[in-house]
């Protein structure tokens, strides 16, 4: 198993990540893809990549930061990243 692949893994048995993972799930993060299609991971891996940057900063300040604030910045951080990429596509096209 790849650090990748690991990394997934230990993520879909956190309950923190299940929670938000099931919240991108209603919210239409996963564009209707099928689970486990290339989109699909592609999309969850930006998710992880996010969710882990944000636990790594901001993880520390547990007693400060309510796990409601720690789930609006995830979301915030995975729509900043989805615009950023779709503005970035738009602009590479002739």
């Amino acid at each position: 198993m790849n650090k990748d692949a690991a990394r997934k893994d230990a993520l879909r048995r956190d309950a923190e990540y299940n929670g938000l993972y099931q919240g991108l799930q209603s919210a239409g993060y996963f564009q209707e893809e099928a689970e486990d299609s290339y989109l699909w991971n592609v999309l969850e891996d930006k998710a992880i990549q996010v969710y882990v940057q944000t636990r790594q900063e901001e993880w520390g300040c547990v007693g400060l930061v309510s796990y409601d604030d720690l789930c609006l910045v995830f979301l915030q951080r995975c729509i900043s990243s989805i615009i950023r990429s779709s503005v970035n596509m738009a602009l590479s096209k002739p």
